[in-house]
């Protein structure tokens, strides 16, 4: 009896130098993303060799970030590759999805921050003290709104927006509202930025992760 194959997910986790950071325990919440993933359905990978695997994507339907920026400088020439990867993987419709450092990271790309709409900006992005966090929910397709969730993570603040987005959750800080969870298309890929998931206890809100699972439902849908 023949079925419908699994949606093939790459989880590109940070942890392995030079993606790497101080403040992010990338391999707990990458595996909380991909237990996520698992159970709609998906077949999962979680790897650290990011430069190597991006460059083999042939094998995804579905690309997830969860790794920072790199901490030293890369060869250009990779860069380019990265970028040139990436972009045969969106040109062929394949949808993405960046969690918290990981939608301004995938090698610093340029194309990964207009992909997911946003970029950190040194001493103007921020957030306030990680802690017990309210976030605004809205009605978008994978949301009902207005409502909120209560869990225990960083509210993302003052990012450089680039592009429309359909809000899904937000926050209000010093004056503003925030978006820190949002779709968007791309060229006809669907994108996913999820700025929470600071560490594993944001994934202890069962609120987020029903967000999480309808968006990677949402991701592979179209």
């Amino acid at each position: 009896m023949s079925g419908v194959p699994p949606v093939r997910t790459l989880v590109l986790t940070g942890g392995t130098d030079p993606f790497v950071d101080p403040w992010h325990p990338f391999a707990e919440t990458s595996r909380r993303i991909a237990d996520i993933a698992r159970s709609r359905g998906h077949e999962v990978e979680v790897s650290g060799d990011i430069a190597q695997r991006l460059a083999d994507l042939g094998d995804v339907d579905l690309l997830i970030v969860n790794a920072p920026a790199p901490a030293d400088a890369i060869d250009p020439d990779l860069l380019e590759a990265g970028e040139r990867f990436l972009a045969a993987h969106l040109a062929a419709g394949r949808p993405v999805a960046g969690f918290h450092s990981g939608m301004t990271g995938l090698l610093g790309l340029g194309l990964w921050n207009r992909v997911i709409g946003a970029r950190w900006i040194a001493d103007v992005s921020g957030h306030p003290p990680l802690g017990d966090a309210t976030i605004d929910v809205r009605d978008s397709p994978i949301s009902e709104g207005p409502s909120s969730i209560d869990l225990f993570d960083e509210k993302y603040s003052f990012l450089e927006i680039d592009g429309p987005l359909t809000v899904v959750a937000s926050h209000e800080y010093e004056g503003a509202v925030h978006p820190v969870v949002w779709l968007r298309e791309w060229d006809g890929s669907r994108v996913f930025a999820d700025a929470l998931a600071h560490d594993a206890r944001s994934f202890d809100s069962p609120e987020h992760v029903r967000i999480v699972e309808r968006a990677l439902d949402w991701l592979v849908e179209g």
